[in-house]
Order: structure tokens, then sequence, then C-alpha cells
């Protein structure tokens, strides 16, 4: 039997860094350009339109051998109760098993991804420029 490690908010932020973002983004960009990885297409369902809904994003990192998804669930009334809007999760299996690895509170990991990837934008805007001028 596998053991699947879970892993909260608070745990997650405790280890995963800005700098683990921005690598773990890079490969992730730079596996997809190379043919290594593959987006899936989004599955998304309104449980009430403008209240509440949830989507599924997923695919597979052949190069880092791993697949998997990352659940987002939005609930409008969700702050009345005491909680949040959105909830993420993610779970990552292993590509040549299909075993669960981890199953990931998302919200930590969603903001420094998203972080990372406008970071990489403007980098590798930078170094196209610096090759237009440079030509």
């Amino acid at each position: 039997m596998t053991q699947i490690r879970v892993l909260s908010a608070r745990e997650i932020s405790q280890v995963f860094t800005v700098t683990d973002a921005l690598e773990a983004v890079e490969d992730a960009y730079r596996q997809k350009a190379e043919g290594e990885a593959t987006a899936w297409p989004m599955v998304y369902e309104q449980f009430e339109p403008g209240v509440a809904d949830m989507d599924i994003r997923s695919g597979e990192l052949a190069g880092s051998g791993l697949f998997g998804l990352k659940l987002t669930a939005w609930f409008s009334g969700n702050p009345s109760r005491g909680l949040p809007e959105v909830f993420g999760t993610t779970l990552l299996c292993d590509d040549a098993t299909g075993a669960p690895l981890a199953l990931l509170n998302a919200g930590a990991i969603t903001g420094l991804r998203t972080g990372a990837a406008a970071a990489l934008g403007v980098k590798w805007l930078a170094v196209v420029c610096q090759q237009v001028v440079d030509t």
C-alpha cells in the first residue's frame, strides 16, 4: 500500500519558498515547451451561477514523473460562515504507477505560483527585448 503525504497550508508555507516556486514554474514551462508536459482540458461547473462554482485543472509533467490535478471551489457565501470564499486542493500522483503521492492545500502554493509566473514572464520578456536591442 502506498503512503500519501498530506500537507496543510501552514506546513507548505514553512517549506515552500519563492525560490522553490520560481524554479518549479520555470521547469514546468520548460517541460511544456519541450513537449514533456501536457495540460488537459479544464472541467468547470457552476453549482449556482454567480454564487458557487468549481473547476478542475489537470495535467502531466512527464519530465518530473508526475501527473495531478487542482480542484478549486468558490462559494461566495462562505465568508458569512466564517470560511474562505475559495478552497484549493492539489493531488499529485506518480505517472509510472498512478499511485497518489501527496494531497496539498493549494492556497499556500497558488499565490507563490502566480507570482512566479508573472516574474518569469517579465524575466523572459526582458531577455527578448535585450536580444532585439542587441540586433
